[in-house]
């Protein structure tokens, strides 16, 4: 009789441990979780925060009124001719910022495109070129000779607030 009751009590004992283990494991995710809740909270206002800067650093459309006027004075700094004009325009959603499309066109010497280029990366504007094309012009000729000059043609988005 002893033996039986002290094998009915190993196995009460043997459930209950189990059941205790289970609380702790279930307790020890639960903290976890609550640590990164905790993280996420703390990354999504340090996201927030830097989305209004981002967003505050974007122009407004009208803003983009004097952009031509600016491409063209950095076209001429570097003795480029261009051509430039804005195209369709996307408005702005819930977190994703509006665009505009452009269209460039640049000719001049292949060094001054370059600086040209440098000086419309450096732009306090957010910038993107979707596709560039790069080629050297012929001068109509008979030996079709190149005047060293070059053809730089891109189209790109502006982004906007």
């Amino acid at each position: 009789l002893i033996t039986l009751f002290i094998v009915l009590l190993n196995i009460d004992i043997n459930k209950r441990s189990r059941k205790i283990e289970a609380v702790r494991r279930d307790t020890s995710l639960f903290k976890d979780s609550i640590s990164l809740l905790g993280d996420l909270k703390r990354k999504n206002d340090i996201a927030a925060e830097a989305f209004l800067v981002l967003d505050s650093s974007l122009p407004n459309r009208d803003d983009l009124v004097t952009f031509p006027k600016e491409v063209r004075k950095m076209a001429d700094k570097r003795s480029v001719d261009i051509w430039f004009a804005f195209g369709a325009e996307s408005v702005p959603s819930e977190g994703i910022p509006g665009s505009i499309t452009f269209e460039l066109t640049a000719s001049g010497e292949f060094e001054d495109i370059l600086s040209f280029l440098e000086d419309l990366e450096n732009h306090t504007y957010y910038i993107s070129m979707n596709s560039i094309n790069l080629v050297g012009r012929v001068v109509s000729s008979d030996a079709g000779e190149s005047d060293g000059g070059f053809v730089f043609k891109t189209q790109g988005e502006i982004f906007t607030q």
